[in-house]
């Protein structure tokens, strides 16, 4: 009963071994055949793995030498290479195979006080040695693939005269093992012998691996220098942008966890090992400007940043959102640049999100863009932005507006009073328009509105809001001033199209305006 056991444990143990094997020759080489051939021949392996068992009694080396055949010929004969390349990968088994089954003979030897040929002639005690040589191989081949992959054998392909060399060498330690077994026939028990073998077959493993880092150890050098430089400089990079950054959080996307919080060069443990999404519904819902918030919560999402990286293994995007300083009471403007990057070994999914205060950015970008005085758009930008809208569109109606008598509230109340009143105006027009609309001081008491994609706007009515909002009258003790809007207008059609065409047809209607009396409008369509 028991002997049938270990023999179907056997015949499982070997199969398995021989599949790992097949399958890990077949991530190098192009097989011949699939996934269910190579299981047949990984169980016919095994059986007759376990039918020489009955060859060990009478000749060692023989049973050996079979062993070793059985091993050889499925990598010969399976895969497509050169016949070179084939021998080289085909001879690693056997002397992996025989070398280990010397170790673990040996310790059967040393731990029960049997010689080898009376483990060989007692079958229970025989099939446990060798299932254990079995599994141990089988855990060795997993330990290889899981280390060292397939990189530094495949190496070998690409050194035809080195892999000569390693060839004489798989030969000679082969041939050097089957010479010890002869040893195995002996009937007496020598514990100096014993030693001498076990230590032979751990000195054959070594030399193989010495002869497969003499083959690809220059590589293998190479590839640790330049993964040693490569995380100096991630690490250079990485503490630069700490060090420059106002907050930088590390994220695990596939436990949603946060692995490392530093604001401002200081590391906040307390959020080391809680789930990102709770702490960036906090800031959501206590600092983040309600115009930005669904932008940032679009762009932060956690289902957002495996989204960006499904195309690929990096996606690296930014957002701009203005946040409350508590102390202030005021928003500042600040930018996360999110980088997020898939592991090409375990699917592992980290992001980075690193946060800049871009306020110092964004005056000058105000500086450069908006008219000083009024917060509106300056002339250029005006211009631009119009320009821009019509290249893709054919909508849209020009205001060009006028302030009337603005030189006389300059001259008797003075140019202090002059800034009041512009920025008086330019407040109203910022009520009156939408905010999608484009609003731009032309330069002194001029102003200029586009409104894009009109819709139902009633042209008139807005005109004579504008007319009667603008209309104020300004007084002191000794004189008063009545300010109006002379308002030039045209729609975009096709013979305006252009903010060039628009502006000349909106600047003679202003001019109409003024001389009819001005706090009027002038509708022209050319």
């Amino acid at each position: 009963m028991v002997t049938n056991l270990l023999i179907c444990i056997f015949v499982l143990a070997f199969t398995a071994h021989n599949y790992l094997l097949l399958k890990f020759m077949s991530t190098m080489f192009s097989a011949k055949s699939g996934a269910p051939f190579m299981l047949l021949i990984a169980f016919i392996n095994a059986v007759v793995n376990f039918s020489v068992r009955t060859v060990f009694p009478m000749s060692v080396p023989m049973a050996y030498f079979i062993i070793c055949l059985l091993y050889f010929w499925p990598t010969y004969v399976l895969f497509d290479a050169k016949r070179l390349t084939k021998i080289t990968f085909g001879l690693m088994t056997p002397v992996h195979l025989v070398a280990d089954s010397f170790i673990i003979n040996s310790i059967f030897v040393l731990i029960s006080g049997y010689t080898y040929s009376e483990i060989f002639s007692m079958p229970d005690l025989f099939l446990v040695a060798r299932i254990v040589t079995s599994l141990s191989l089988s855990g060795f081949i997993i330990i290889l693939c899981k280390v060292f992959g397939t990189k530094y054998f495949s190496l070998l392909r690409n050194h035809p005269e080195r892999m000569k060399i390693f060839v004489s060498l798989e030969l000679v330690l082969l041939i050097l093992l089957l010479v010890i077994s002869t040893i195995f026939m002996s009937t007496e028990f020598n514990v100096y012998i014993v030693l001498t073998i076990l230590v032979a077959a751990v000195a054959c493993v070594v030399i193989f691996y010495i002869g497969v880092f003499m083959v690809v150890g220059f590589e293998m050098l190479d590839d640790y220098r330049i993964y040693s430089h490569s995380k100096l400089l991630e690490n250079m990079y990485r503490n630069m942008l700490i060090e420059k950054s106002e907050r930088t959080i590390e994220i695990d996307c596939k436990t949603g966890k946060i692995i490392n919080y530093v604001v401002k060069d200081s590391s906040k443990k307390t959020f080391v090992g809680a789930f990102y999404e709770d702490a960036l519904h906090d800031i959501i819902d206590s600092r983040i400007h309600p115009d930005d918030q669904d932008s940032y919560i679009a762009k932060h999402k956690l289902s957002y940043m495996l989204i960006m990286c499904s195309a690929g293994n990096v996606a690296t995007y930014d957002c701009e959102y203005r946040l409350l300083n508590e102390d202030m009471g005021e928003y500042y403007w600040y930018k996360d640049f999110i980088s997020v990057q898939k592991s090409p070994t375990n699917n592992a999914i980290k992001a980075v999100l690193v946060t800049n205060d871009i306020q110092l950015h964004k005056n000058l970008e105000f500086s450069a863009n908006m008219d000083g005085l009024t917060g509106l758009y300056n002339k250029t930008v005006t211009e631009e932005l119009i320009s821009e809208y019509l290249e893709t569109n054919r909508d849209g109606v020009l205001f060009m507006i006028d302030v009337d008598n603005f030189k006389a509230i300059n001259d008797n109340f003075g140019h202090d009073v002059g800034d009041e009143v512009i920025r008086d105006v330019a407040t109203k027009l910022s009520c009156i328009f939408k905010k999608g609309d484009i609003l731009g001081r032309m330069g002194g008491d001029e102003f200029m509105v586009f409104v894009k994609s009109p819709g139902p706007l009633n042209i008139e009515d807005k005109a004579t809001q504008l007319c009667d909002t603008i209309y104020t009258t300004y007084y002191n003790d000794l004189v008063k001033v009545s300010i109006s809007a002379s308002i030039g207008i045209c729609e975009v059609h096709d013979k305006a199209c252009s903010f060039n065409d628009l502006y000349k047809i909106g600047d003679m209607a202003m001019y109409e305006s003024k001389s009819r009396g001005k706090n009027t409008y002038t509708i022209r369509q050319i």
